[in-house]
């Protein structure tokens, strides 16, 4: 059946194409975003240090904890009603941005409200936060603009603003480190880097598709706040949850657990955004496939075959990284971060769930179940506090880092139970078992040979040694080598820039 459906939304040929297209520019897209972290994050350590970096990570976390409230969830909903309205694109965004001022405000107030609580009292500190506060703002705006470029499958206007962004990013990075501004210049130059973004991406749709009406529709801005609702207070709760280990960091120990801790934080986060800029070229599709129910097998094929690669991408990464956590700490931070290696290891494995999580809440909010996402977030953010507050105490940035782990695996079976329950349940085994096998193929040469073979070679051997076992046991089946074709090829992508 899932075959048939698959001719009538034909996905071999202008969609999956159109996809792929889409998919890969989001994705260096992001790579261009990951880049930048992997460049920043090193000298922001070595220049900082262990304790004044704990002080940078503390207000960073704090304004990635309030970022959902500016954000409020609508990205997901905007995105979903421009694929199905393309006519009230202009109205959506209209109302999206208002929806980010309106809580900007309210953020800025709440921000005096922290800086009471943690008893923030240097002035320096004080400022710091809100430039960060301020840097966050313009990036939710920015992202705002970007749902009208995801809605109507122009990711190539996303890519060239983040690399205007991510440039003038890391130029005033540089010029801050010279000047030794502090972490005040560190937050200026991701503010100003913002900024200049958003105006460049709100510049691009105003001309090509649609601009704002600087109006306010008090009845578009409700339905955006109701619909947005469930899945901030899902995204609050987990950034709530992600970050209240940093807190309890600080309040049980002190800024050097909080920098062993976020330092590796800082290195994985990243890899999250290759997970949405993935999704993010399937959204319109997958938003499209479910407004209609004679397309739901399609979403089904879909669904399935998007988590099986995943899980196929997902495993060999964790398994790199876990073994070659020494060098990689090392040589981006510095010896004085050694201690962070078993925090490292210990939350690589949080790709996994945490890209398939990704996926599962595009799908519940393409099928309109996005409400289940608070019930999950909020076990989630219950298991971490209760092995938080157990671990901390005794085994400081580590045990933040199991809390967080097991947290996350809590939340992506929670969800998978949800998408099952509402959807369907997907073969599991018979997608993760051969994967399984040729993880742990690699996982034994780089424990037998990482001391006798070079990295360079062990790492291109055991990459060639997995796909090879995955093409050997046929888990890249013909069909989908043939959609893979299709979808790459010249010309499909001809006929895609035809019809456009």
């Amino acid at each position: 059946m899932l075959k048939n459906n698959k001719e009538k939304i034909d996905w071999g040929v202008s969609p999956a194409s159109r996809v792929s297209k889409n998919t890969l520019i989001n994705l260096a897209a992001n790579i261009t975003e990951l880049a930048a972290g992997v460049i920043t994050v090193p000298f922001a350590t070595r220049y900082l240090g262990l304790e004044a970096f704990g002080e940078y990570a503390f207000l960073s976390a704090i304004s990635l904890v309030l970022v959902p409230i500016i954000a409020m969830g609508s990205l997901r909903i905007l995105i979903r009603d421009m694929s199905v309205e393309k006519e009230k694109t202009s109205l959506a965004l209209t109302a999206g941005l208002n929806l980010n001022l309106l809580m900007s405000i309210i953020v800025s107030i709440i921000a005096v409200f922290i800086i009471i609580v943690f008893k923030i009292e240097s002035r320096n500190a004080t400022i710091a936060l809100y430039i960060i506060l301020f840097a966050q703002i313009f990036n939710t705006m920015k992202n705002t603009v970007n749902s009208v470029f995801i809605a109507n499958e122009k990711m190539s206007y996303i890519f060239m603003t983040t690399i205007i962004n991510k440039l003038l990013y890391i130029l005033l990075f540089f010029l801050a480190v010279y000047f030794d501004l502090g972490i005040i210049g560190l937050f200026l130059s991701l503010a100003i880097a913002n900024a200049v973004a958003f105006v460049a991406n709100l510049s691009i749709s105003s001309i090509t598709f649609a601009k704002p009406q600087w109006t306010i529709d008090v009845r578009h801005l409700i339905y955006l706040f109701k619909e947005s609702l469930p899945i901030v207070l899902s995204v609050l709760i987990l950034q709530g949850y992600t970050y209240t280990n940093v807190f309890l960091l600080r309040i049980f120990h002190n800024n050097e657990q909080v920098s062993l801790f976020q330092a590796p934080q800082r290195v994985i986060n990243p890899l999250f955004l290759l997970s949405t800029s993935f999704l993010m070229a399937f959204v319109p599709s997958l938003s499209r496939l479910s407004s209609d129910k004679d397309f739901r097998d399609g979403l089904i094929y879909a669904y399935t075959k998007i988590i099986k690669y995943m899980f196929i991408i997902t495993l060999p990464i964790a398994v790199y990284l876990t073994m070659s956590s020494s060098w990689i700490i090392e040589v981006l931070f510095g010896r004085e971060f050694s201690e962070s290696k078993v925090s490292f290891q210990l939350l690589v494995w949080s790709i996994i769930p945490l890209f398939m999580n990704t996926l599962l809440s595009f799908i519940l909010t393409s099928i309109k179940m996005q409400n289940v996402l608070k019930t999950s977030s909020i076990a989630c953010f219950i298991t971490n506090c209760i092995l938080a507050f157990i671990l901390i105490p005794k085994f400081g940035h580590i045990g933040a880092s199991i809390a967080y782990l097991v947290a996350y695996y809590v939340l992506f079976f929670l969800n998978f139970y949800y998408t099952t329950k509402h959807l369907t349940l997907i073969p599991v085994w018979r997608i993760s078992i051969q994967p399984l096998f040729a993880g742990s193929v690699i996982l034994f040469l780089f424990i037998l040979l990482s001391n006798k073979v070079s990295a360079v070679l062990l790492t291109l051997s055991a990459f060639f040694v997995y796909f090879g076992l995955l093409f050997a046991t046929k888990t890249i089946t013909a069909d989908e080598i043939t959609i893979f074709q299709k979808a790459f090829s010249k010309e499909s992508n001809r006929q895609i820039h035809q019809k456009q």
